[in-house]
C-alpha cells in the first residue's frame, strides 16, 4: 500500500492508463468503472470497483463500501477520466499537497485545456495558490478531514454547485487550507459538460439551484487568497 490514493470514475475512453507509470509511484489507483466491459483495464489499476451511475454517485458508493481502505491513506484525489497527466506529475502533486498542508486541493489546468473557471488555469510563476475554490473536476481531499465532505458526495447527480458546498463546510469547521497546485498542471482534454439533462431527469442548473437553496449557499467569487512563491518544498 502506498501513501496516497487516486479514485477515478472511468468509462471506456479513460486516460488513466497513461497515468500509471512505474511501481515506485507514491499513490495507488482505484478504478471505479461505469462502462460496459469490466475486464477492459486489467492490470491498469490497484483496486476495481464496478458501479453504474454518475461520477459523484459512484464515488459516494465507493467511499461507503471501502471506508477502512480509504482511511489508510493521507490524501485521496478524485480526477475526471479525461485528464492527461503523468505518474511523476501526480507524485509531485501529492507531495505539494502535504507540504502545504492543504485540506482540499486540485492541480491547475494547462492553458490549452478546456476549462470553466479562469482561476483554475496554471500560473507558472508560482508553486501554488491558496484559494476559496477548488473545482469538482479534480478535487483532492486530506483523508483526515474527508469525513466532513464525503456524506454530501451524492447530493446531486451532476456535481454542479459542490465547489460552494465544500467551501461552506470548510468555513463551518474553520478549515482555511484550500488551494490550486500550479507546479503540476494537467491537460483537460474534452469540452466541459453542458447544461443537459442527465438520465433524462437531472438538469445540472436545476440541481445547482436546489443545492444552493438547501444549504443556504452564496455564490462567492472564486479568488486567490495567497500565492506560494516558486521554491522547493518538502512534504511534512
Amino acid at each position: 500500500m502506498r501513501q496516497h490514493l487516486v479514485i477515478v470514475r472511468a468509462g471506456d475512453t479513460s486516460l488513466h492508463p497513461q497515468w500509471m507509470g512505474t511501481a515506485d509511484r507514491n499513490w495507488d489507483l482505484a478504478l471505479s468503472y461505469h462502462g460496459d466491459f469490466p475486464d477492459r483495464y486489467q492490470g491498469q489499476y490497484d483496486f476495481l470497483h464496478v458501479f453504474k451511475g454518475s461520477k459523484w454517485e459512484g464515488l459516494s458508493h465507493f467511499l461507503k463500501e471501502h471506508r477502512t481502505l480509504v482511511r489508510q491513506y493521507q490524501y485521496v484525489w478524485f480526477p475526471d477520466d479525461d485528464l492527461l497527466t503523468t505518474s511523476h506529475n501526480i507524485d509531485t502533486f501529492f507531495t505539494l499537497c502535504q507540504a502545504l498542508d492543504l485540506t482540499i486541493a486540485q492541480p491547475a489546468l494547462t492553458h490549452y485545456s478546456h476549462y470553466s473557471w479562469e482561476i483554475t488555469l496554471q500560473q507558472s510563476e508560482v508553486v501554488a495558490r491558496l484559494t476559496n475554490f477548488v473545482e469538482a473536476m479534480a478535487p483532492c481531499f486530506k483523508v483526515q478531514h474527508l469525513h466532513l465532505f464525503a456524506p454530501y458526495f451524492a447530493e446531486n447527480t451532476s456535481g454542479w454547485g459542490y465547489e460552494w458546498l465544500w467551501t461552506h463546510i470548510a468555513d463551518k469547521h474553520f478549515i482555511q487550507r484550500i488551494g490550486i497546485i500550479d507546479q503540476t498542471p494537467v491537460f483537460h482534454t474534452r469540452p466541459v459538460g453542458a447544461d443537459e439533462p442527465m438520465d433524462n431527469t437531472h438538469v445540472p442548473t436545476l440541481e445547482w439551484q436546489r443545492l444552493l437553496k438547501k444549504f443556504g449557499l452564496k455564490l462567492s467569487r472564486p479568488k486567490v487568497i495567497e500565492a506560494v512563491a516558486a521554491q522547493p518544498l518538502k512534504a511534512r
